[in-house]
């Protein structure tokens, strides 16, 4: 009995041992493949392909491009030897090699359990069928299926993916939307979606929203449209940096702009509003937009000066565009409101208001940096976006222009399409902060042009269509040598670049 006892306590004890030996042995092996570079002959192939490839610090492919090459099905087979594959491009593959890559091709995804990020977009022949393959790739966080014939029955298998941070469905084939509704909601909620790309949402549709708990942003299409009866239903998404606001009934009732503040990454709000004569602004609603903490810029549509007033009470703006703002409502003894706005920088406005009593309101900001008188929005710093050949006559003195000198961080002036002359130079010539002056379809000639050659810290001058000689160009180029001069000269395409 005692010698068996002895026999029974070895083998307890023997058992353990050799269990722990088989896993560090086993896990050594595991390890071992961890760091195995790609094959040279994987390469190879991959070379002949005419794929694009990056490698780790262990010599495996973790990323390719294999974008518009004449792929077939059995060419994508090579990617079941890269088994650490993190990032793959597979765009516009049937565009140029008919239809020899089907739905099928994408089996050979399956067993990359490394893959993070696929682009499958303008692929127009892949259809639903192919996310029976997708679904078992649940490593996937980021799936591109823009341009594809993808549809809503395709959301059950991509439902699996549940690691998805990121889903492409723009501009499906045959115009076809993937919508949000009652039973799309249920495959949606599935994955961790943070942004959805091209996801059409009806106005019914909006309280679904709040089941797209961990979503960041708004699921729409390039322009984050929506209703102020919807704002409601999206406070949760913190990313929405952009959004354009239809306020359903007017500025007679904005608060549901209240909900805006919750919002703590919105930057820019184009505000759309149907005009209601003789009817009170609900100032409120649009002062509660003092409230959201990020928001700097403001595109108000049909304004008047009851708005813009209200306006005027959010410290945090920097910029106001009221170039495409349209009707007679909004007057220059309106704009007096803005003097109060101690960060305001950047101002456009419509061509109907820019006058002399504009020009003395406006050098009362004296945090204006940026200043649009030419009916455009300011969209970069580069000029050109003003081709019109009719010259509009001026509506203010061009000595009122001397106003803007009172403007200490002034540092672009946008003025095309004005009969701005000779004259009006010599005063732009005395506004040292200057660095982008574009002037644009003008009436300015050789003999003005020297009057700017003071502006020491001008980097970007524009005058297409002014009558202006090249040799002319030139020698006001060498007294601002750090500065890109353009005009029309051989078609537009002259430009006498800075002296570095």
């Amino acid at each position: 009995m005692h010698n068996r006892s002895r026999f029974l306590t070895l083998v307890v004890v023997a058992i353990p041992l050799c269990v722990g030996a088989f896993l560090i042995v086993e896990t050594t092996h595991s390890s071992a493949l961890e760091t195995i570079p790609t094959s040279v002959s994987t390469l190879n192939v991959l070379e002949d392909l005419g794929g694009q490839w990056r490698l780790n610090e262990y010599g495996q492919v973790v990323w390719l491009n294999l974008k518009s090459l004449p792929l077939t099905d059995d060419d994508l087979s090579i990617l079941r030897q890269l088994p650490h594959l993190e990032i793959l491009n597979l765009r516009a593959i049937q565009v140029y090699k008919g239809d020899n890559f089907t739905d099928d091709g994408l089996k050979h995804l399956v067993g990359l359990r490394n893959l993070k990020t696929l682009d499958l977009s303008s692929n127009y022949r892949l259809t639903d069928a192919c996310t029976k393959w997708l679904m078992r790739v649940p490593s996937l966080r980021k799936l591109n299926l823009m341009q594809t014939a993808i549809t809503s029955d395709a959301l059950p298998n991509l439902s699996h993916l549940i690691k998805l941070r990121e889903l492409n469905v723009l501009y499906l084939r045959d115009h076809h939307h993937i919508t949000l509704n009652e039973e799309t909601v249920k495959s949606l909620r599935q994955m961790p979606l943070r942004e959805i790309l091209g996801l059409r949402i009806p106005h019914e549709a909006f309280p679904f929203m709040k089941q797209l708990k961990v979503l960041k942003k708004l699921p729409r299409n390039l322009y984050s449209k929506i209703r102020d009866d919807d704002l409601k239903h999206i406070r949760h998404l913190s990313q929405t940096g952009h959004l354009e606001v239809t306020l359903t009934r007017g500025w007679s009732d904005t608060s549901e702009l209240k909900h805006l503040s919750a919002l703590p990454n919105l930057e820019k709000l184009t505000l759309n509003a149907p005009w209601k004569p003789d009817v009170p602004v609900d100032r409120i609603g649009i002062r509660s937009l003092a409230k959201a903490p990020s928001l700097r810029t403001v595109y108000p549509y049909v304004v008047d000066d009851q708005v813009l007033e209200a306006l005027s009470h959010c410290p945090q703006l920097t910029k106001i565009e009221l170039a495409s703002n349209k009707g007679n409502r909004l007057t220059p003894s309106g704009l007096n409101c803005l003097t109060r706005m101690a960060n305001l920088k950047e101002l456009t406005l419509p061509r109907r208001m820019v006058n002399d009593r504009t020009l003395e309101i406006l050098s009362q900001i004296p945090s204006l940096e940026r200043l649009g008188l030419d009916g455009r929005m300011l969209v970069n710093d580069y000029g050109g976006g003003f081709f019109g050949d009719q010259v509009e006559p001026l509506r203010f003195r061009v000595d009122t222009l001397k106003e803007l000198i009172r403007l200490p961080h002034l540092n672009a002036i946008y003025l095309d399409g004005w009969a701005i002359n000779d004259e009006a130079l010599i005063s732009l010539g005395k506004i040292d902060s200057l660095e982008i002056l574009s002037l644009n379809s003008t009436v300015i000639t050789n003999s003005g042009l020297m009057h700017l050659r003071r502006l020491s810290n001008l980097k970007n001058l524009h005058f297409y269509g002014a009558p202006i000689d090249i040799d002319v160009a030139i020698q006001l180029h060498k007294f601002i040598p750090e500065c890109r001069i353009e005009d029309n000269w051989c078609c537009g395409c002259m430009t006498i670049d800075p002296v570095e």
